[in-house]
């Protein structure tokens, strides 16, 4: 075999996936592209699954794609944003007392409760269906969202549970992976 056959056959092979013309392609779609290219990788990472529909789109394409991934990015970007100020801590700081007040770069423990608050207020939160800034909301606002996020909260546990309940199943009857867990099993321990 030539070097360049065996480097071919090292290399993985790259998914195509069936693209619509430019004046089909819309968000629905590329929806389905992305099901696709998740539905048709070789390993469970999204990453690889993204990169074949990056590799499968046109720049017009990526456009669209971008409208409709953009919006979710954004989100997770305010949320991010919102956890960072939040936890913040504001200490005082050392400041020398000979250096007068006018000529300090350091700022004051004053100054930075209240770039923290500000920062604060100006935070984005999901209230219903709408997105408002902390320094809208109303208690009612922040009753609604509690109540969304306790909910999330409640369901992520609860698939908590049922991977440590599969995970004890196995360990109990020696399975190495799941998928040598019985189907029935499967179905009443992690749910189906």
């Amino acid at each position: 075999m030539t070097a360049a056959a065996s480097k071919e056959l090292e290399q993985p092979q790259r998914t195509v996936l069936s693209v619509a013309s430019a004046d089909e392609f819309d968000q629905a779609e590329f929806r389905r592209m992305a099901r696709e290219a998740l539905a048709s990788a070789d390993t469970a990472d999204p990453d690889d699954a993204a990169a074949v529909l990056l590799d499968s789109l046109t720049d017009a394409q990526c456009r669209v794609a971008l409208e409709a991934t953009l919006p979710n990015y954004m989100r997770i970007m305010a949320a991010g944003d919102r956890g960072r100020v939040r936890h913040e801590a504001v200490k005082p700081g050392r400041v020398k007392q000979a250096t007068p007040a006018s000529r300090r770069s350091t700022p004051t423990t004053a100054q930075r409760v209240n770039s923290w608050y500000q920062r604060t207020l100006a935070t984005r939160i999901m209230v219903g269906d709408q997105w408002k800034f902390l320094r809208e909301c109303t208690a009612a606002d922040l009753i609604a969202a509690a109540e969304v996020r306790f909910k999330t909260a409640a369901a992520t546990k609860a698939e908590g549970e049922r991977l440590q309940a599969l995970a004890e199943h196995m360990q109990q009857t020696g399975a190495k992976t799941v998928a040598k867990v019985k189907a029935e099993v499967l179905q009443r321990v992690y749910g189906g």
